[in-house]
Formats: structure tokens, C-alpha cells, sequence
């Protein structure tokens, strides 16, 4: 069903080409969670042939296709969130793992299981991966 004229569309989206990695100390190593981050969004850009830099533009797209934006909003995440967030992340991991893991025991997999057992170190000694959200509300043109 379109959208009625003076019907109003909010968007939400997680902005995962925005995702970063982080300590809350430096003698905590971030490295591996780094690394499977990378390899992750790479995996996805690489079997998707797409990237999510289109969540940061949102608000333009909406413009563009004639809605009026009345709100566009970028989210940080709030640090009481930032932990769990990156247990679900890690076990999102797990899921793709599984799929590169096709026969079972191949090379790549055991090397990102590696890595997914180095990761999950740093995670448990604070380690978090963060990203934002994009919230865009819009409404579209009454016309005259």
C-alpha cells in the first residue's frame, strides 16, 4: 500500500557501516574484535555486493523522493548498551562461521574460529564494538 499523501514514515536503521571498536582501557586489546569486524563487513560487502553507507544519507533519499523530512536524527549508542550489543554481534558471527564452515573443519573456518576465540577474550575484558542508529521521520506532501 503507498503512502498517503500527508501520511507520515518513520525509519529506524542501525548504521553498520558506521561500526567501530573500542576499549574503555587501553591495556585492553581490541585488536582481534577489530579484525573480525573487518572481516565480517567484508564478507557481507563481498557475498551482498553492497555496502551500508546508503543508512547515513536516509534523511537526503527521503528529500529526494519528495517527502518532507520533519526529523533526522543519529544515535549514538549509550554505553549501558554497548556490551550487549557486541555479545549479539559475536553471535551473529557464529551464524556466518557456521556458513563459511561448509564442508565442516575447512581451513577458513578454523581460522576464523580463531579468531571469533580471540574476540570473545577481549570482549569478556571489555572490549565492545559500537555503531549508532539513524532515525528519520518523514512525512509525505499533502498536494495542493
Amino acid at each position: 500500500m503507498p503512502l498517503e499523501p500527508g501520511g507520515y514514515l518513520q525509519w529506524d536503521e542501525a548504521d553498520l557501516g558506521g561500526l567501530y571498536v573500542t576499549s574503555p582501557d587501553p591495556d585492553v586489546s581490541c585488536v582481534a574484535l577489530e579484525e573480525l569486524k573487518c572481516k565480517t563487513q567484508n564478507l557481507f560487502d563481498a557475498t551482498r555486493g553492497t555496502t551500508f553507507s546508503w543508512v547515513r544519507s536516509l534523511g537526503t533519499t527521503f528529500r529526494q523522493r519528495g517527502l518532507s523530512v520533519l526529523d533526522d536524527r543519529f544515535l549514538p549508542i549509550n554505553d549501558d548498551i554497548a556490551h550487549p550489543w557486541t555479545l549479539n554481534h559475536l553471535m551473529s558471527s557464529v551464524e556466518s562461521i557456521n556458513i563459511i564452515d561448509q564442508p565442516r573443519g575447512n581451513a577458513d573456518a578454523r581460522e576464523w574460529w580463531a579468531l571469533y576465540d580471540r574476540a570473545a577474550a577481549e570482549v569478556k575484558q571489555g572490549a565492545t564494538m559500537r555503531m549508532g542508529m539513524v532515525s528519520v521521520l518523514a512525512q509525505k506532501t499533502i498536494q495542493a
